[in-house]
């Protein structure tokens, strides 16, 4: 699954890391405004909107996410379908 983020004023996408684990749950956790792994192998892993972990992550996951480009038209629209755009940031 992939995040397309939208902060500071960048849209970019999230590739969360492949954690394979049986009941394994990825999702947006609105009340604290990050990615949010969770199953039953392992703590919960959680990612804010910048790509940064966040620090009480196990130590295997404390490396920020590499954020990538969306591809955009000539008139600057992404060319991507958004049903929803998390935002924050200034």
């Amino acid at each position: 699954m992939i995040y397309v983020m939208k902060f500071d004023g960048e849209t970019y996408v999230l590739d969360v890391p492949n954690v394979s684990c049986e009941g394994q749950n990825q999702a947006w956790d609105a009340r604290s405004n990050q990615i949010l792994l969770e199953g039953p192998c392992y703590d919960d892993i959680r990612y804010n909107p910048d790509g940064s972990p966040d620090p009480m992550n196990a130590p295997a996951f404390q490396q920020n996410l590499d954020p990538h480009s969306v591809i955009r038209a000539h008139d600057e629209t992404p060319l991507i379908a958004l049903d929803v755009v998390v935002g924050g940031g200034a």
